[in-house]
């Protein structure tokens, strides 16, 4: 499990349930770190910008006051999603914690969310108002579903799912979607994906191989579908208590998890998810 676990927090209700569905993901002994960010872009305080930080440390203490466990609060000021990745560099966070959707209603591509995701060095919890919104979190989360896409870059996902899993004494769930092919059956194509498939298949056997001899518990699945909508109703009909998937980090050439897919898994998931950036953490 997680030993510092920094949250974003901007105010909204959506955003402190942050708090309760990390809460399993804790350490013993482990801190919660909580931070909010004053906008401000120059060297002077402003008096109005006094009182929002006066008023951001009062909002932060009561919020620490009901957390369970250790818990610390920073105010901090400045660009928003740059000073949430300083903190989290200054603490040593092993994961970030925020919501997709808080005060603003800004979706998270394009949004402060976006660019935490897309340059953080360690995975980021995000919590979807849907996800938030469909009851109180699973009390450990035993059945952790991780989205793969055949390339190598997408097994950073399995660090933090391999955690969670021995943590908790959990399952892994190993998830492929197979893209829809429109082209003829005996096409070059379709010899090519076959292969692919089968590449990916094999290395999936291989990985839950690996984690069975680590002491976790691990299955594999390949399934025919629209990648985002079909591991968004895998997550859904496996019961899956949280989904793990990797995206391409800044400046880097993303396969299946950069742009449309990732986009709407983070937008749309019925269940929490673990984000990482592609080359902030090692695969198995």
């Amino acid at each position: 499990m997680f030993k510092t676990i920094l949250v974003p927090l901007d105010g909204s209700e959506q955003a402190e349930r942050v708090i309760a569905h990390v809460a399993p993901l804790r350490a013993p002994g482990s801190t919660l770190h909580l931070v909010r960010v004053v906008p401000g872009s120059s060297a002077n305080v402003t008096p109005l910008e006094q009182t929002r930080l006066i008023e951001a440390e009062s909002y932060l203490s009561f919020v620490a006051s009901e957390a369970d466990g250790a818990a610390r609060t920073e105010v901090r000021r400045g660009a928003i999603a740059d000073e949430i990745l300083a903190a989290a560099a200054a603490v040593g966070a092993d994961l970030i914690a925020l919501s997709a959707q808080g005060e603003s209603g800004a979706r998270p591509f394009g949004s402060t969310a976006g660019r935490v995701i897309h340059s953080a060095p360690g995975p980021v919890f995000v919590l979807e108002a849907g996800a938030a919104n469909a009851g109180p979190p699973a009390p450990m989360p035993s059945r952790v579903m991780v989205a793969l896409d055949g390339s190598p870059e997408s097994e950073a996902a399995l660090a933090p799912a391999r955690l969670i899993a021995r943590g908790s004494g959990g399952t892994i769930m190993m998830f492929h979607a197979v893209e829809p092919l429109w082209a003829s059956r005996d096409s070059a194509v379709a010899v090519m994906q076959a292969g692919s498939v089968e590449k990916t298949r094999a290395r999936m056997a291989e990985l839950v191989a690996r984690l069975k001899a680590d002491g976790v518990r691990a299955r594999a699945l390949i399934s025919h579908g629209e990648p985002a909508g079909e591991i968004l109703a895998q997550a859904e009909r496996r019961k899956a208590d949280i989904l793990c998937l990797s995206t391409a980090g800044r400046g880097t050439v993303g396969r299946l998890f950069f742009g449309t897919v990732a986009q709407k898994l983070i937008g749309t998931s019925p269940v929490p998810l673990i984000v990482v950036r592609r080359g902030a953490t090692p695969a198995l």
